[in-house]
């Protein structure tokens, strides 16, 4: 039986130490939020099997 693999993904900051009124996992980098490329590695992985995706009280993600 193959054992599974679960990647937790932290995406609970504010960006207030970058002077941002924007979430760090917001922010743009070549075009795309930062979180997404997490979320791309982890989709694309082979041997990740599940995600937990942590963020914010404040924060709700769809």
């Amino acid at each position: 039986m193959k054992k599974r693999c679960t990647a937790i993904v932290l995406a609970a900051g504010g960006g207030r130490r970058m002077n941002s009124t924007v979430a760090k996992q917001f922010m743009l980098l070549g075009g795309k939020p930062l979180i997404w490329y997490s979320l791309q590695a982890v989709e694309q992985s082979e041997i990740i099997d599940d995600c937990i995706l942590v963020t914010g009280r404040n924060l709700f993600i769809m």
